[in-house]
């Protein structure tokens, strides 16, 4: 199943409340969205300003986040950018989503804020997370996410990936990263990811580089690829889905067990990437790595 279900569950969950959401939390968290900002192509100046980084060919704009706390009834591990979304955790994630609506907040971008607040979860939501979602749309409300225009808006997402409770909420702001959600119906510009099954077809999007592959967390040397496999435009990243597609032919013949595959890429065409990773030097670019587990 791939990640959009839950992303769909996540723009759809906010119509209700429920028990948890009864009990206000005096109790507020903090998220230093600079990082945020600074990857998603925001950045300020002296006088405050924000300026904006406009949709480049290897990203998609964000026009807003959507953060918040997430109250985690369902599992005993925290959520992490490679966790396999079952049916099964679709449908607790969307419980979980629904119950937690309370301790969102939406910011559209560009804003002057280098850091959001929110109330967090009482002490009878028990373990809870920080998530992040960007939207390439800008609701105006936490209302309008379920509205026709926004549903497809999901492109990134991150977590802290680790538990929280009302009694341990620290003075010092958490850090997010976000991640291209890749496993999405449309995914976002520049993805590299294999399905999150082992019979699923690859997902590549223009423009990506395709610099090393892992099977089960260790070093894989392909047998008919050639890496890095640059997929700059459309055809290419077609072209680099049908060649990603062969090779997981080969891996499933030559493992008795696939637990885990990873590719990581680069982005060359980021127009926030440094200068020589621009110019084609890849070992100066930043690395993404997309793993899926089985």
């Amino acid at each position: 199943m791939r990640f959009s279900i839950v992303l769909g569950l996540l723009l759809l969950s906010f119509s209700g409340c429920k028990e948890l959401n009864n009990h206000p939390a005096p109790e507020m968290v903090k998220v230093d969205i600079r990082g945020l900002k600074a990857q998603l192509g925001y950045s300020s100046t002296a006088n405050s300003a924000i300026s904006g980084q406009p949709a480049s060919p290897a990203n998609d704009e964000v026009k807003s986040l959507l953060i918040g706390a997430l109250a985690v009834t369902t599992r005993s591990t925290p959520y992490t950018k490679d966790t396999a979304i079952t049916p099964e955790v679709s449908k607790n994630l969307e419980t979980e989503l629904t119950n937690s609506v309370n301790f969102f907040t939406l910011v559209a971008l560009p804003t002057t804020k280098d850091y959001i607040e929110f109330k967090v979860p009482p002490p009878a939501a028990g373990k809870w997370q920080v998530i992040a979602v960007g939207l390439k749309t800008q609701p105006e409300k936490l209302g309008n996410l379920s509205d026709p225009e926004h549903e497809d808006s999901a492109a990134y997402y991150g977590f802290v990936e680790s538990f929280l409770t009302f009694n341990e909420v620290g003075k010092t702001p958490y850090d997010l990263s976000l991640y291209r959600a890749c496993l999405i119906s449309k995914p976002p510009k520049g993805c590299a990811t294999f399905d999150d099954s082992l019979t699923g077809t690859p997902i590549v999007t223009a423009a990506v580089e395709i610099q090393t592959i892992l099977v089960n967390d260790k070093a894989y040397s392909p047998i008919t690829l050639t890496l890095p496999l640059i997929a700059q435009t459309d055809a290419e990243a077609s072209a680099a889905i049908t060649g990603l597609n062969t090779e997981l032919t080969g891996i499933k013949a030559a493992y008795s067990s696939v637990t885990s595959l990873t590719i990581q890429t680069t982005h060359s065409k980021n127009a926030g990437e440094a200068a020589a990773c621009q110019a084609g030097t890849y070992s100066a670019c930043q690395v993404q790595s997309y793993r899926v587990s089985f």
